[in-house]
C-alpha cells in the first residue's frame, strides 16, 4: 500500500499549500497567497464572447440522433439530413431560441429541463 504525505493535506478552513520544486533536490513550502504574485498582468484585452446568432437542438435517445430532411426546394441544404435550428431573435436567450426552433421545425414541444447541454461556437455561421 502507497503511503500519503499527510504534511500536504489542508485541514477545513486552512488556506491551501503545495510543495514547489526550487530545483532537482528540494522542495519549497509556498502559500497559495504568494502565488497570485507571479502572474502576469494581461497586456492584450480578452475577446468577450459574442452573443449567439444562431442555435442547433441535437436531439438524442437511447436509439439515436433524431434527424430531419429539407423538403423546400428553394431552400438551403434541399433534400439533406439536418437537426432542427436557426436563428436567435433580438429578444431571446440560445435555450429560449433552440425551444422554439424545435418547435417550429419538427413540431416537438420540449423543456428546457430536457437540454442536457448547451454550449456556444462563436465562429459557427449557417448563413
Amino acid at each position: 500500500m502507497e503511503e500519503k504525505d499527510m504534511s500536504l493535506e489542508t485541514a477545513e478552513g486552512e488556506s491551501a499549500n503545495f510543495r514547489k520544486p526550487s530545483n532537482e533536490n528540494s522542495a519549497k513550502r509556498v502559500n497559495w497567497k504568494e502565488l497570485l504574485e507571479e502572474i502576469k498582468p494581461i497586456e492584450k484585452p480578452i475577446q468577450l464572447l459574442k452573443r449567439p446568432t444562431y442555435v442547433l437542438n441535437i436531439l438524442y435517445n437511447n436509439f439515436g440522433i433524431y434527424l430531419s430532411k429539407r423538403l423546400q426546394k428553394n431552400k438551403t441544404m434541399y433534400n439533406l439530413w439536418q437537426v432542427a435550428g436557426g436563428k436567435v431573435e433580438n429578444h431571446e436567450s440560445s435555450l429560449q431560441a433552440v425551444l422554439r426552433e424545435t418547435k417550429e421545425e419538427i413540431a416537438l414541444d420540449i423543456k428546457k429541463d430536457e437540454c442536457v447541454f448547451l454550449f456556444n461556437d462563436p465562429a459557427f455561421n449557417c448563413d
